[in-house]
């Protein structure tokens, strides 16, 4: 799922794809630690409605200022300058939603063995 955030080719999709991180990493997830003990990741606040609240925002402005033909002057700066400010917020979550990414990948545990064993012949 990470990687369709980076390979996305605009920032509607890049949310889209980040949206599906966030409601899986808000939910509780189970793996064995290291000495064969269950590890519990759970967050105590919900992260994935108020970041799919602010895409649902991001992508209205942007529907919006992409159909701009019935908007005054002073309609269309308002609507581009909250949009700008909106998806500075998003890259700024972004970034923070990514580290947690990275900090729950560093905590799961990795196999030991090799995957390049002996072939049975």
């Amino acid at each position: 799922m990470i990687s369709q955030v980076f390979n996305s080719n605009s920032q509607s999709e890049s949310m889209y794809h980040l949206g599906k991180v966030i409601t899986y990493l808000s939910n509780t997830i189970e793996t064995l630690a290291v000495k064969g003990n269950i590890f519990f990741v759970k967050t105590t606040d919900d992260l994935a409605s108020p970041f799919l609240r602010l895409v649902q925002h991001y992508q209205f402005l942007s529907d919006l200022s992409n159909n701009h033909q019935y908007l005054t002057n002073d309609e269309r700066i308002s609507v581009y300058s909250t949009l700008h400010e909106v998806s500075a917020k998003l890259q700024f979550v972004q970034g923070k939603i990514l580290s947690l990414v990275n900090y729950v990948l560093t905590i799961l545990p990795k196999k030991k063995q090799n995957s390049f064993g002996r072939a049975d012949w």
